[in-house]
Formats: structure tokens, C-alpha cells, sequence
């Protein structure tokens, strides 16, 4: 399912999950009002995957919560959550009562209610002014996650606007992997969107619509992999192009051919 909405691990995923961090002991939560939720989100779900992001520089990711967009803003709501790097929104997130998300009524089985329809069209609200693509909320109970799949924020607001919906019962390590995925999934569109134009031998470097994938365009052919077997490797928050051999490319002057740029690592 995660797979699905998000594609595959990649060397960034792997990259993340890789990094050691000190366990949780395992508490007894009660669930009953929305300060419980919080506690609840904050322990077992936010700081455990902030700790993926850390680096000997500070963290990759900034959380704030309660707060308004990052950077200059007009807008006066605010959210419960929010994790970005630098001015760049990931994702945003409310945490509700317990027993907020009616399971039946967001998979299907039921038909929406008026408290479905109205956290539906706020999550939508709070993407638009927060200018991001993905949201979710917490309940102490699920976890739900919503990714607009739209080219422009402006199109966020649009009700034929595709969005792909994920909802997970409480598991901690599930619930924490699902959202780590959806905030790796955002840092691929950010870097696809804010990457530098590459060429190499006389091929041209795009990204799929999405999957945010790279590929090749040599007049009206496409491919997947360069055609010299160039790959992109991952190094300090960035990828870069190699040969096959793993040696970085070079451009004339001698700098290497980033990919993306460096987002905070």
C-alpha cells in the first residue's frame, strides 16, 4: 500500500532508515481528549522520525507547531504541525479527539457523514494556504494522510484535483514508517521542482510527473537510464551522477554534476 502511494525505498529512504537512534520504551497511553493525542503524537510518532533527519549540523527537517506557514506569510490560521526545510513545506497535520477519523467513512464502506466532509474540505483549506502538497491528522487512533497530487498549489483547491488517501490503525513502527514515507516522498518532489537543468551527452535530464523519477530525452525519445549507464548516487542530502564504475561526473571546470540540490544535510 505504501508502496504504492509513494513507490519504492530509495537510496534516500534506505539512507534515513539507516541511521541509528535510541528505542522507545513502551508506555501505557490513555486516549480520551485531544491533549492526549498530542503527547501521544509528539512520543511515539514525531520525535522518533525527527531523529532520522539528524545530522552533526542540527536537523535536516524543521517541526513547529501551532504555527503559520514557513517563511513570510499573510495568512493568520494556524496548524497543529508543520515539517519543512528551510521556507519548503513537507507536509502539515492536525491532531484531533480521540475517535475523530471514522474508519468506514474514509475507505468507502460507509458514505462521507458531515464530520468527514468537513475535516475533508479543512485539510484541503489548510494545503492551500500552507502551499503543500501533502496532510494529515491524528486521532490517537489513525492515521490519515492525504497527498494532493497537483502541478500548481492554485490547483489544490480544484475538487477534480487528484489525491491519494492513507489510513493506518494504531501500530507505532507503522504508523511512524507510514509518515516518515510521506515526508520522503515530499523531498523528492521539492528537489525534482527545484533542480538544476542537466545535460549530459547531448541527453537531457526530466523528471516523471509523481513517481518524480529521473529519465533521458534525446529529441522525441525517452529513456529511463542514460544510455552511457550514468547513475545517480546519494551523498550529503543531494544526488549526483556517476559513471558505472561509481566515479563522479564532471563538468569542464571540474565540479561535479549535482542532480538536486542540496536541501540541509
Amino acid at each position: 500500500m505504501i508502496d504504492a502511494a509513494f513507490g519504492a525505498e530509495d537510496d534516500l529512504d534506505r539512507h534515513l532508515l539507516g541511521i541509528d537512534v535510541n528505542p522507545l520504551n513502551g508506555t501505557a497511553e490513555y486516549f480520551q481528549t485531544e491533549g492526549d493525542t498530542v503527547r501521544t503524537f509528539y512520543t511515539h510518532i514525531s520525535h522518533p522520525i525527527q531523529l532520522a533527519f539528524q545530522t552533526n549540523h542540527g536537523s535536516f527537517i524543521v517541526q513547529r507547531s501551532e504555527s503559520g506557514p514557513l517563511g513570510p506569510t499573510q495568512v493568520s490560521q494556524t496548524i497543529d504541525f508543520t515539517w519543512g526545510c528551510g521556507e519548503h513545506c513537507l507536509i502539515i497535520g492536525e491532531l484531533k479527539r480521540h475517535g475523530i477519523i471514522d474508519r468506514k467513512r474514509w475507505t468507502g464502506e460507509r458514505s462521507p457523514n458531515g464530520n468527514r466532509i468537513r475535516l475533508g474540505k479543512e485539510l484541503r483549506a489548510y494545503c492551500h494556504k500552507y502551499k503543500c502538497f501533502a496532510t494529515s491528522v491524528f486521532d490517537g487512533q489513525h492515521l490519515l494522510i492525504l497527498v494532493f497530487h497537483a502541478q500548481t498549489v492554485q490547483q489544490i483547491r480544484e475538487q477534480d484535483c487528484e489525491v491519494t488517501g492513507l489510513l493506518f490503525s494504531t501500530d507505532w513502527p507503522t504508523l511512524r514508517y507510514g509518515l516518515f514515507r510521506a515526508v520522503t516522498y515530499q523531498i523528492r518532489r521539492i528537489q525534482a521542482t527545484t533542480a538544476p537543468a542537466v545535460t549530459l551527452d547531448g541527453y537531457v535530464r526530466r523528471y516523471r510527473w509523481r513517481s518524480w523519477a529521473p529519465y533521458w530525452v534525446d529529441g522525441n525519445n525517452e529513456h529511463e537510464v542514460h544510455p552511457n549507464g550514468y547513475k545517480r548516487l546519494f551523498l550529503m542530502g543531494a544526488w549526483y551522477w556517476a559513471d558505472a564504475q561509481g566515479n563522479p561526473i564532471l563538468y569542464q571546470d571540474g565540479q561535479w554534476v549535482w542532480d538536486t540540490v542540496e536541501l540541509g544535510w
